[in-house]
């Protein structure tokens, strides 16, 4: 899950998730964006039930600056 700084226009925040075992060979595992006008969690699964020791996201500013703004993560494991 992943939750996003709420904003008051529509801005968007492109990101991607990757799992790895070894924390050097990354696996992208969702390639999505944030929704508009929420700061609420973004319940997200993994494509083909991927897992991985290491999650790394990565963000790509959002639809109105460079800057990413996450402010919560949560990560299951199975």
């Amino acid at each position: 899950k992943l939750a996003f700084k709420e904003y008051e226009d529509d801005r968007i925040t492109p990101f991607t998730v990757f799992v790895s075992e070894d924390n050097e060979n990354w696996e992208v595992v969702y390639n999505g964006h944030s929704v508009p006008y929420s700061g609420d969690f973004m319940t997200f699964y993994v494509k083909g039930g991927k897992v991985g020791r290491y999650v790394r996201i990565e963000g790509r500013g959002h639809s109105v600056s460079g800057w990413n703004a996450i402010t919560e993560i949560e990560v299951y494991g199975g």
